[in-house]
């Protein structure tokens, strides 16, 4: 799947140990930022890639002589669930994780859930697809939490007007 490798560049910007990616059926174009777990677990996600080439979630573990291990831990399916995820992902109290797509669901884009099941284990769940105006459409940005647990996002489409939308999500 994920590979490692090691690079370094003059005048010492760039070095270390990092991952790369190969599309199918790992995953590619990992647009969203990441999610630093008290694991020390790195999450995130892809816009192309996984078994179906609409985007994956993956995860990154460290390994004991400092380099990284990757796997997928969700792909996403046929568009139902969502697909091709942009932005960064959050984690709730509980441990869940929440996301959004740029496209799938209702053909909007979608928040989705991944709880973890044991043994490594993941399921997704669609807690809201995006409907389009007046409901939001098309969430390339990711949500952030407030200390009640609310999320805040934005979507690019949607709204009264079609011209995006800022909006709340209570789990």
């Amino acid at each position: 799947m994920f590979s490692s490798s090691h690079r370094q560049k003059l005048g010492n910007r760039i070095s270390g140990r990092y991952i790369l990616f190969h599309g199918q059926p790992d995953g590619s174009f990992p647009y969203g930022g990441l999610l630093r777990a008290a694991s020390g677990k790195i999450y995130g996600t892809t816009y192309y890639g996984g078994e179906n080439g609409i985007g994956t979630v993956y995860e990154l573990s460290p390994r004991s002589v400092g380099e990284w291990e990757g796997r997928v831990i969700y792909s996403f399916q046929a568009g139902n669930d969502g697909n091709s995820p942009i932005s960064d992902l959050v984690r709730d109290a509980a441990g869940n994780f929440y996301g959004t797509t740029s496209e799938g669901g209702l053909g909007s884009g979608t928040i989705f859930k991944l709880t973890p099941i044991g043994g490594g284990q993941w399921t997704e769940s669609v807690v809201h697809p995006f409907e389009g105006p007046p409901d939001g459409g098309f969430s390339y940005n990711g949500m952030v939490i407030d200390r009640f647990g609310n999320f805040y996002g934005a979507t690019v489409h949607g709204g009264t007007d079609d011209d995006g939308c800022v909006y709340r999500f209570t789990p």
